[in-house]
């Protein structure tokens, strides 16, 4: 099913380049049970923020382990918005039909409204942090790092833009969320201006059979995960086994309007995308 998103264009500068994003959260759904790990082990928060303009669910990774139960109880209990951080997400998985920032719809009570906004992972709930949770999910069967990127880079993607919106036209929706694979990094990271994340060009290789997958493509690994500090530790230039997941690279967004004039086809290029780590493993 084709998905159509408009961004403001403010927005898409603000955090074009960040790992993370806090908001007000006021919860619309008031379920806080776990998934168990075979099935990601996530626990969704459907609501809405203000900082997002959009239906939004907020994951939080090996929820079981995660001591916010009470926190989130209260929050929907006295119907005020919590404080809550995590990776910003833009992504067409759950989504179908026209999304507008701004107009966020009926949301209804359900923890998987129609929806293309998260915040996935959570790194904080009120004043617990829950950064630690941002690790491997025991009990998962992970997407397989070719078919996974064979789908992203599949994804027609048409961008029509005015002087403060941006509208990404999508062919259609897209999963594949949690992937297994392997980077060969570029060079060492880029520590952003927000100082949330290292921003990190990449190769891509499979997981199992170690074949090059994607030539170049950005990774975003969220400063106090343990996958960043590993990272930091390497020094770049050396391979690394992670896992991740996909949203849509508002950089790339971002550069393809501002160099359509030059570029003859460029807001027709594919999806843009990049991958936030979300832990990694050992051989």
């Amino acid at each position: 099913m084709p998905v159509s998103i408009t961004l403001n264009n403010s927005f898409i500068e603000k955090y074009k380049n960040r790992a993370t994003m806090d908001i007000d959260f006021t919860l619309t759904s008031n379920k806080f049970v776990p998934h168990p790990g075979k099935d990601d082990g996530d626990m969704h928060l459907a609501g809405t923020a203000p900082q997002v303009g959009f239906a939004t669910v907020s994951e939080i990774m090996n929820a079981k382990d995660a001591d916010v139960y009470d926190t989130l109880k209260a929050a929907w209990e006295s119907g005020d918005p919590i404080s809550l951080s995590g990776a910003w997400r833009i992504w067409p998985e759950h989504g179908t039909g026209s999304f507008v920032q701004g107009q966020e719809g009926d949301i209804g009570a359900s923890t998987n409204p129609n929806h293309i906004s998260e915040i996935h992972p959570v790194t904080q709930v009120g004043t617990i942090s829950v950064m630690d949770s941002v690790r491997e999910i025991e009990g998962f069967q992970y997407k397989n790092a070719t078919k996974a990127f064979q789908q992203y880079e599949k994804v027609g993607c048409t961008l029509k833009f005015t002087e403060k919106k941006t509208t990404l036209n999508l062919s259609r929706t897209i999963g594949y969320n949690y992937v297994k694979y392997v980077i060969e990094p570029h060079e060492k990271g880029i520590e952003n201006k927000a100082k949330d994340a290292l921003l990190v060009r990449c190769s891509v290789f499979d997981a199992d059979t170690g074949e090059l997958v994607v030539k170049d493509r950005r990774m975003v690994f969220i400063k106090g995960t343990t996958s960043y500090d590993l990272f930091k530790q390497k020094d770049g230039g050396v391979r690394m086994n992670v896992y991740g997941l996909p949203r849509v690279d508002l950089a790339l967004v971002s550069w393809r309007v501002n160099n359509s004039t030059k570029k003859q086809g460029v807001t027709d290029w594919p999806l843009p995308y990049e991958m936030v780590i979300v832990g990694n493993w050992e051989s």
